[in-house]
């Protein structure tokens, strides 16, 4: 049986039970890694879910495989994530980066009550130059 160690830096903790659900249905058994026995360490805009992977499933996977899996949960449930870091005891680590897709043109800035003002005071002065 193959054991891994996973974090993920998730932007909300609401993605913790789905995640667990999912890597169960893949074959593996999750249990808690943090030492003081909680899932999840809430920061401020982001929280890390610690996990002990063990799969259970027959067959080998590298640890690459683990953290696609994490992955290919997260795409599922459609949530986001900053990191996953994925380490095989007595192996070397795997890192994933986040999942975020940010939109190919950036949306137009809002205009604030000020930014009207300006536009209807420079409306009222290019109508005041053209009577003239």
């Amino acid at each position: 049986m193959a054991n891994f160690f996973a974090w993920v830096t998730a932007t909300t903790n609401l993605s913790a039970d789905p995640l667990i659900a999912g890597l169960v249905r893949t074959g593996y058994e999750v249990k808690v890694l943090a030492s003081n026995g909680e899932l999840i360490e809430q920061g401020e805009v982001s929280c890390l879910i610690s996990l002990h992977l063990c799969r259970v499933v027959p067959g080998e996977r590298p640890q690459s495989q683990v953290a696609d899996a994490i992955h290919e949960v997260y795409e599922k449930i459609g949530a986001t994530y900053h990191s996953i870091v994925v380490l095989q005891p007595g192996g070397s680590c795997s890192w994933r980066g986040s999942n975020i897709k940010l939109p190919e043109k950036p949306p137009d800035p809002v205009k604030t009550k000020y930014d009207r003002l300006n536009e209807e005071d420079d409306a009222d002065q290019e109508k005041a130059t053209k009577t003239d």
